[in-house]
């Protein structure tokens, strides 16, 4: 309501939003990087942390042709029943869209090191021998990424590489080391998981 009393109104002026909320839009920001899984008609599922317990069910209908150049994210219309009027203009809600990306291997986030223009992992060949190894990488998958080329069906990978290799530089210094001799002393065998399929 923006009209108040006595006050003067031109044919320009609103004076009411007049709106129909058993029925609404939700504008989900989606990543550039997972636009090519997103299309009009799949399903998306929404909870919001406010209301703990409800959840909406509604398709894609508009994904929007321009990317929002300071977050690199597209704008996608999800359009659902709004039974109770729960959902208010404005309110923030979580939306999930799942899509089928078929069978083929995957590693877990933890595995994978980020070198800038490399992504690389560590395979376990047993009896402390470790190879590094570049793989390409497609989309996340679940809590890990979708292999696309570098790993073989059940080959072991270290899952805790990551926190060792925090630069280009101790990248080529841990590379280098590969090959030299492990120091004499306990030492405790790192965490492991192997490419698997999905």
């Amino acid at each position: 309501k923006m009209a108040f009393h006595g006050m003067r109104v031109t044919p320009a002026d609103a004076l009411y939003d007049i709106a129909d909320l058993s029925r609404v839009w939700v504008l989900a920001d989606v990543y550039e990087s997972d636009l090519p899984l997103v299309r009009v008609g799949m399903q998306a599922e929404l909870a919001a942390p406010y209301l703990p317990g409800r959840g909406w069910r509604g398709p894609v209908t508009y994904v929007n042709p321009t990317v929002e150049e300071k977050t690199r994210t597209v704008k996608v219309r999800i359009e659902l029943a709004n039974d109770g009027l729960l959902l208010k203009p404005d309110m923030f809600v979580d939306a999930s869209l799942q899509a089928d990306l078929g069978t083929g291997l995957s590693v877990p986030e933890s595995a994978v090191i980020d070198s800038g223009g490399r992504k690389l992992v560590f395979v376990d060949h047993g009896e402390g021998h470790f190879e590094p190894r570049e793989i390409r990488l497609g989309v996340r998958a679940g809590a890990g990424f979708q292999v696309l080329s570098g790993l073989a069906d059940g080959e072991r990978v270290v899952t805790s590489a990551n926190f060792l290799l925090d630069s280009e530089s101790s990248l080529r210094s841990a590379l280098s080391g590969m090959a030299a001799p492990a120091p004499s002393g306990a030492a405790s065998p790192a965490p492991q998981a192997p490419a698997h399929q999905h």
